[in-house]
């Protein structure tokens, strides 16, 4: 049985606790608003940016006494190069392939404050890091990829009843294999960073990328 009797286990229980918050606010959000309400992006983003942002890393420097590289924000010396290729590859040519404009630079800040480096912040550096610290790295992997996928149907759960459609199914799928993916990243890399391109890269250009080979 586990018990909390350690860091590593109270700190692993802290980050669960925020997962579950953060859900529970968000599906209040999807409650109250409607995706055309003129406010919502703006109420999902700040709620996003608080909680991948502001939560984990005020709980790093006041509770756990650490730095950023406890929640995977550090890039040794010797990535440099590696991750600016990664990023010039991933997140720059895509956006001349589809074409840079206004939309797709908001699109791209939104992906930095509450969706795609904001999630590899929440999702691997601060939960997946503490519960692999916890139970062991591969465990806390699957634990957190599992969360990353149902957690994404926080929308689902903000009707009364759930009644999921083949759309909720295939979301489900779909977030849980990322979440797989990103988590492996995440253990390989010890950071966020390749992580964070790869998910802003799959978010904001793949399905773009995807219509343009087909259409």
């Amino acid at each position: 049985m586990f018990t909390l009797n350690s860091k590593t286990s109270k700190f692993a229980a802290i980050s669960i606790a925020v997962i579950l918050i953060e859900k529970f606010i968000a599906s209040m959000i999807f409650r109250s608003f409607s995706s055309q309400d003129s406010n919502f992006d703006l109420i999902i983003d700040l709620q996003g940016f608080v909680f991948a942002w502001m939560v984990p890393l005020l709980i790093v420097y006041l509770i756990e006494g650490r730095d950023l590289r406890s929640i995977g924000l550090v890039i040794e010396r010797k990535n440099y190069v590696k991750y600016f290729i990664y990023s010039v590859v991933g997140l720059i040519i895509p956006a001349f392939i589809v074409g840079f404009n206004k939309a797709l630079l908001i699109s791209l800040v939104q992906q930095l404050v509450s969706i795609g480096v904001a999630e590899e912040v929440l999702w691997r550096g601060f939960l997946q890091a503490r519960l692999s610290a916890w139970l062991g790295k591969y465990q806390g992997w699957v634990i957190a990829s599992l969360l990353f996928g149902f957690g994404h149907l926080v929308s689902l759960w903000s009707h009364p009843g759930i009644n999921p459609e083949i759309g909720d199914l295939i979301l489900l799928g779909q977030t849980t294999a990322g979440g797989f993916i990103l988590g492996f990243i995440f253990l390989r890399a010890k950071s966020i960073v390749p992580g964070a391109i790869f998910h802003v890269f799959g978010n904001v250009y793949l399905f773009k990328l995807i219509d343009l080979m087909i259409g």
